[in-house]
C-alpha cells in the first residue's frame, strides 16, 4: 500500500479501493450496517401477520427511520407445528410506508420430518431497498396454506445508512 501523498481533510478517513489504492474519503460517506430487530410470539397461520418492533409497535408503523439508507437483507427464525403431511411456504414480506417492497421465502416438506421443529430463511435482497427520513419499515410473515401454525418468530432485517 503507498500511502497519499496528501495529509487528507479534517474528518476524512483512509479507504481502499480493493486494489491497493489509497484515498481519502470524509467519514459520512461511508456506510454503517445495523439491524433492525422484529419478533412475534403468538401462533400465526395463513393470513398476513405483522411482526412487531423491539418496542411492540403495529398497525403499520414498525420502525420509522431517522435517515437514509437501504435494506440489503432479511433474516428469519420460526417454529411450527403442522399434524398433516403437505409442503408449505413461509413469506416475509417488508413494506414501506405500507406497501410491498420485497420479500423472501422459505418451503419445506412436512412429509420429509420438517413438521414441528425450526425453521429459518436469510434473503438477499437483489435490488437493496432504499428509504429516507421519515418513510415506516414493517414486516409481515405468512404460511401459503392452512394446516400449519407458526410461532416464536425472529427477524432481523440489515440496513446500512450513512453516519
Amino acid at each position: 500500500y503507498q500511502l497519499p501523498i496528501d495529509d487528507g481533510n479534517p474528518d476524512e478517513v483512509i479507504v481502499t479501493d480493493g486494489n491497493g489504492d489509497l484515498s481519502y474519503r470524509p467519514v459520512d460517506q461511508l456506510g454503517a450496517a445495523s439491524f433492525l430487530h422484529y419478533g412475534y410470539n403468538p401462533n400465526f397461520t395463513n393470513s398476513s401477520t405483522e411482526v412487531t418492533t423491539v418496542n411492540g409497535t403495529k398497525n403499520d408503523y414498525g420502525y420509522v427511520m431517522p435517515l437514509s439508507g437501504v435494506v440489503t437483507h432479511i433474516t428469519v427464525q420460526f417454529e411450527h407445528n403442522c399434524n398433516n403431511t403437505d409442503n408449505y411456504t413461509l413469506t416475509a414480506t417488508l413494506r414501506k410506508n405500507n406497501l410491498n417492497v420485497a420479500s423472501g421465502s422459505v418451503s419445506f416438506d412436512a412429509t420429509a420430518g420438517q413438521n414441528n421443529r425450526d425453521q429459518s430463511l436469510v434473503h438477499t435482497l437483489t435490488t437493496p431497498v432504499s428509504f429516507v427520513p421519515y418513510d415506516r419499515l414493517t414486516v409481515f410473515v405468512n404460511f401459503d396454506k392452512t394446516g400449519i401454525t407458526g410461532h416464536d418468530v425472529a427477524i432481523l432485517v440489515r440496513i446500512v445508512t450513512t453516519v
